[in-house]
C-alpha cells in the first residue's frame, strides 16, 4: 500500500492514517512488513523488528528476531532516533533538539524492490518553548532478508538557526544485554581497536568513550560501534557508509545508572538558513557473534571502497618492495653538541651495524636534521642542520650502508614566529571567536637545548599545501627514502573562520584539502625517487591508499589508560587486532 506524502497533517489525521494503515498492513509474501498498533507502528523482517511511537517517530524496540531479545533494554525512547545541535547568530551555545521533541506530521510505508522503506516527516520541533521552522524527512528502509536497516535523513532549515551537528541515529536505553554483566561488551575502532567489558556500568555516569576528535582520525579510524552479549550472542550494530571522508563523531556515553546511548553525528558546514542532508547511508541492525564478527559486517562494505583500490598489502604494487622487506626501523640523533656519536656519519654506521646484527634492511628514523632542531620552526625546517653537502653525504653513505633513512615532520601545525609564519598565519584554523587554536610544546635545539615555541593547527588549505610540498619535495630530491607525515590527520578542533577558502565547520573540506597534500607529497616523491614511500602517523582508512604506512599508537599506549577518568575500573579495557 502507497500513501502520498502528507507533510501538514495534524495529529488527528494521522491517528486516522494510523488505523487505515492497521487495516492495511503493507507487507511482501515473505520477507519485510509493515504494520501498525495503537499509537505504535512496525516494521521488520525475519532477522529483525523495529518498533516506534506514532506520535513522535521514536524508536521503541530494536528486536533481534532470531534470539528473541529487545536490544533497547531500558525503555527511554524520547531520545531515539535523530537529533541535532544548532546555534543561533544571538546565542553561539549550542542547543539540542530532535524528533523526540518535534510532531511525525506523516508517516508513508512503501513497498521497493528489495523491501519495504518507510518515510517519516516531522515538524513542530519545540525547543525550549519556542516552534522551529524546521521540517525533516528521515528514510528508513528494511530489507526483506537483512539484519541491518538503512536510515537516510535530511533538514529543511529556513529558520535563522544554524545546525552544528546531526545524530543519526541516536540510540539511548542500550543497557545491560547478558545475566552476568561481565559478558557485555563495545568494541570501538580507534587506534588498534579497543573493546570495553560491560560498559553500561564501567563508564563513569555521563561520561564514556568517544574516540577522541572527529573521523577520520586514528582515534576514529572506521566508522562503526558494536554492543554485544557473548552469552547470547546477539548484539547491535552502528555503522555509517561514508567513502568520502565527512567529519562526524562516534560515542558511546552512559546516560543513565545502566544504560547508554549510542550515536553517530555528522558535523555539517556551518550556514545559517541552510538546508542539511547526512551525505551518506546509515546502517542499525542486529548481528551475532562477537567483536570479529562485526568487524566482518564492516570490512565486506569497506572492501569495495576507494581506499582498497591497490589490493592487500603482500599484491599491492605501489609500495616499493624494499619497504614491504625491511627489517626494523630505528631512531638516530643527529645533535652536533653530543659529539661523534650523533653526527650525519653515524647515520651509515649505526645502518651497517644493525644490517648485519638483523640480516635485514634497516630503516634509520633521522632525527635533528632539521635547520633549528626537531620540530623547531615548523615547516621551515631547510636547508639542513649542517648544511645540504653533509646531508647529500650522510644519505649516500647510509644506501652505501645497506639501510634507508626515514623523516617525520609534523604536518598539521606551524610555528608562530617561525620564519613561515607572515605568509601562513592568514590559514591558521579559527574558532569561534576568531582567534587561533594555539598548543605550546617542549623541543630540543641543535645544541640539546630545551625550549617551548607556541603552535597554531593549520587549515589544509593552498598555502599549508604549498608550504609542506616544498620542503617535502626537496627531501626526496636529496634522497630520503621515507617521509612520514608526523601529526594525527584530522583537525583537533573545527575552523569557524568565514573568510578562508573553505565553508566554516564541517562536511568533507578537512579530508579533501588533506588528501591532495598527500596525493602530491607522494606524487613529487616518485618523481624524485621512484621507488620513494610515505607513511602517516594515527592515520585512518581513507587514507590508505594514499600512503604506503600508518603508526599504530598501541606500540606506546598502556589500554588501561583508555578513557581515562570516563571508566571505572580499568583492567576491562583491552586491545583488540580490530
Amino acid at each position: 500500500m502507497d500513501w502520498h506524502d502528507r507533510s501538514a497533517c495534524n495529529q488527528a489525521t494521522l491517528l486516522a492514517l494510523v488505523f487505515l494503515s492497521a487495516a492495511f498492513p503493507v507487507q511482501a509474501a515473505t520477507g519485510a512488513y509493515f504494520q501498525t498498533t495503537g499509537q505504535q507502528f512496525v516494521v521488520g523482517n525475519p532477522l529483525i523488528e523495529l518498533t516506534f511511537n506514532a506520535g513522535n517517530g521514536s524508536l521503541l524496540n530494536l528486536v533481534d528476531k532470531v534470539t528473541g531479545r529487545d536490544l533497547i533494554s531500558r525503555k527511554v525512547a524520547n531520545y531515539n532516533g535523530f537529533f541535532f545541535r544548532f546555534t543561533t547568530p544571538t546565542n553561539s551555545t549550542p542547543q539540542q533538539g530532535g524528533g523526540y521533541v518535534g510532531r511525525l506530521q506523516a508517516l508513508t510505508p512503501v513497498r521497493v524492490t528489495t523491501g519495504i522503506q518507510i518515510t517519516m516527516k516531522f515538524g513542530q520541533f519545540n525547543v525550549s518553548g519556542t516552534t522551529l521552522n524546521l521540517t525533516a524527512t528521515l528514510v528508513i528502509t528494511v530489507d526483506d532478508s537483512s539484519p541491518l536497516t538503512s536510515w537516510q535523513l535530511s533538514i529543511n532549515n529556513p529558520e535563522q538557526i544554524t545546525i552544528e551537528s546531526v545524530a543519526l541515529p541516536s540510540i539511548a536505553g542500550i543497557g545491560q544485554l547478558s545475566d552476568n554483566p561481565a559478558n557485555d561488551y563495545l568494541v570501538f575502532p580507534s587506534l588498534s581497536g579497543v573493546l570495553f567489558q560491560d560498559p553500561a556500568h564501567n563508564f563513569a555516569l555521563n561520561r564514556g568513550y568517544g574516540g577522541g576528535g572527529n573521523y577520520p582520525n586514528g582515534y576514529n579510524n572506521m566508522q562503526f560501534l558494536a554492543y554485544y552479549s557473548t552469552e547470547s550472542g546477539a548484539g547491535v550494530y552502528l555503522a555509517s557508509e561514508d567513502s568520502a571522508g565527512y567529519t562526524k563523531t562516534m560515542n558511546a556515553g552512559k546516560l543513565g545508572t545502566d544504560w547508554m546511548n549510542l550515536a553517530h553525528a555528522y558535523v555539517p558546514p556551518f550556514r545559517l538558513a541552510t538546508d542539511m542532508t547526512v551525505p551518506y547511508v546509515v546502517k542499525l541492525g542486529v548481528f551475532h557473534g562477537d567483536w570479529y564478527d562485526a568487524a566482518m559486517i564492516y570490512r565486506n562494505w569497506a572492501l569495495q571502497q576507494p581506499w582498497v583500490q591497490n589490493g592487500p598489502l603482500v599484491a599491492n604494487t605501489d609500495v616499493p618492495d624494499w619497504y614491504k622487506n625491511t627489517g626494523m626501523m630505528g631512531w638516530k640523533d643527529t645533535f652536533a653538541a653530543l659529539g661523534p656519536g650523533n653526527s650525519y656519519a653515524s647515520l651509515a654506521q649505526a645502518a651497517a651495524v644493525w644490517k648485519q646484527e638483523l640480516q635485514s634492511l634497516p630503516v634509520m628514523d633521522w632525527i635533528a636534521w632539521e635547520n633549528q632542531g626537531p620540530w623547531v620552526d615548523d615547516p621551515d625546517f631547510l636547508p639542513p642542520s649542517q648544511g645540504w653537502p653533509a646531508f647529500d653525504s650522510a644519505v649516500s653513505a647510509t644506501h652505501a650502508a645497506g639501510g634507508r633513512l626515514m623523516v617525520e615532520p609534523t604536518t598539521n601545525v606551524a610555528t608562530v614566529g617561525a620564519p613561515s609564519w607572515s605568509t601562513l598565519q592568514a590559514t591558521a584554523s579559527q574558532q569561534a571567536d576568531g582567534s587561533m587554536y594555539l598548543n605550546k610544546i617542549t623541543t630540543l635545539n641543535q645544541n640539546y637545548q630545551s625550549g617551548t615555541e607556541t603552535n597554531a593547527q593549520m587549515d589544509p588549505t593552498q598555502p599549508w599545501h604549498d608550504a609542506l610540498l616544498s620542503f617535502t619535495s626537496q627531501l626526496a630530491q636529496h634522497g630520503i627514502d621515507l617521509i612520514h607525515m608526523d601529526g594525527n590527520p584530522f583537525p583537533y578542533a573545527l575552523c569557524f573562520a568565514a573568510n578562508h577558502a573553505h565553508p566554516p565547520g564541517g562536511g568533507n573540506w578537512w579530508f579533501q584539502g588533506l588528501a591532495q597534500i598527500y596525493a602530491d607529497v607522494r606524487k613529487a616523491g616518485r618523481a624524485a625517487n621512484p621507488n620513494f614511500a610515505m607513511g602517516g602517523e594515527w592515520y585512518a582508512e581513507p587514507f590508505l591508499s594514499l600512503t604506503d604506512s600508518g603508526q599504530d599508537q598501541t606500540n606506546i599506549l598502556d589500554p588501561t589508560i583508555i578513557g581515562g577518568s570516563g571508566i571505572i575500573d580499568q583492567t576491562k579495557v583491552s586491545y583488540i587486532p580490530l
